[in-house]
């Protein structure tokens, strides 16, 4: 997480993709990466740097430690809950969200759960599995969702 709040700034700055401040104004995450941007979020809200928005596509969610555990991702419950999405709903209330999951995926669960606590801007669940399918299938909106936000360039054209 340091790397995307300490070291991406300054290398986005450096090369003219960004702001004087380097802070990007939007993340996107597929799977883990969902769980990490929404995670990203709630750090840039705490450091009082919001996101506009974020996209989480096919969310990785899950619900229970007993699942969770099995991924050897975290080194307890309490590690776990620490940084869940799902337990801290409240952090990311004033960033602009938009959540896609296939009713097949089987992070389904999670992300209506995250539906439920959040009432994302964009809630679109529809046939698809956690695969490049729906993923592609998905992609034009998720850029069109960010596209309406991204701030104007200067010197844009």
């Amino acid at each position: 997480m340091a790397m995307l709040l300490e070291e991406l700034p300054r290398w986005l700055r450096d090369r003219g993709l960004a702001g004087d401040d380097g802070l990007p104004f939007a993340c996107a995450g597929v799977s883990m990466g969902a769980f990490g941007s929404l995670l990203y979020a709630r750090r840039r809200v705490e450091r009082h740097e919001p996101l506009a928005a974020v996209a989480a596509i096919a969310p990785a969610l899950i619900t229970s430690w007993r699942v969770m555990r099995t991924r050897n991702v975290f080194s307890s419950r309490q590690a776990w809950a620490a940084v869940d999405p799902l337990r801290h709903p409240e952090s990311v209330r004033d960033v602009r969200l938009g959540v896609w999951c296939g009713t097949e995926d089987p992070f389904i669960a999670g992300a209506r759960k995250f539906i439920k606590l959040t009432d994302p801007e964009v809630a679109y669940l529809a046939p698809g599995g956690h695969d490049g399918t729906f993923i592609t299938a998905v992609a034009a909106d998720v850029v069109r969702f960010l596209g309406a936000i991204a701030p104007e360039a200067e010197g844009r054209t």
